[in-house]
């Protein structure tokens, strides 16, 4: 769905799935919500069965005279058109499996060590966004006491991912791929993660 990498190069023209996520399937009864993201921010476009527009994202009308949606410094924008174009695709991609394919390809195009840490790095960034979202989305769902044994519950899972992502980097300790095992350990455990919240809630 996404191609993430393509921040690092900020081309003119974006295919209507990069950097956009299905929140929100489309019903005939439900808005549906697209996420625009870039590695440090991130917006929503909504949509409802009738056609109304809802956003938290920057508005224009760019220099072709299409309107436009941009996150945060204007790092990412989308036409409407791209955005009804992913939503109300025959067959979207949603955010569960949305890295895989694109996340995969970087590392197999990349050609060093430094390559390979920017699309780890990219990677986690979008899980941690995904993560985020679905640990939200979970404690406006559930009840007060049980938001407080979630709160509790993520806040153990953090100090294990990061402890049992950091003895996986002791095998190259001191060595350039150590830092790479981290962060492909933590974007791994984080995807994870966000999957468990997304099914559970």
């Amino acid at each position: 769905m996404k191609n993430i990498y393509t921040l690092l190069i900020l081309t003119a023209t974006l295919s209507a799935q990069n950097n956009m996520i299905n929140l929100t399937p489309p019903t005939d009864t439900d808005t549906a919500t697209a996420q625009i993201y870039s590695s440090s921010s991130q917006c929503e476009v909504n949509i409802d069965s009738v056609g109304s527009i809802h956003t938290s994202c920057y508005t224009a009308i760019n220099s072709k005279g299409y309107r436009i949606f941009c996150t945060r410094g204007k790092k990412v924008c989308k036409t409407l058109d791209e955005v009804r174009s992913f939503l109300f695709a025959p067959t979207p991609t949603y955010a569960s499996t949305a890295s895989t394919s694109s996340y995969q390809s970087c590392l197999d195009n990349a050609t060093n060590n430094y390559a390979m840490k920017m699309c780890t790095k990219e990677e986690l960034e979008y899980q941690d966004i995904l993560l985020n979202r679905y640990y939200q989305n979970a404690m406006h769902s559930i009840s007060k006491p049980e938001q407080r044994k979630l709160r509790t519950a993520q806040r153990a899972w953090i100090k294990y991912r990061d402890s049992k992502c950091e003895a996986e980097g002791r095998d190259m300790r001191g060595g350039t791929g150590e830092g790479l095992l981290i962060a492909g350990c933590l974007a791994d455990e984080t995807k994870s993660r966000a999957r468990e919240l997304r099914r559970i809630y």
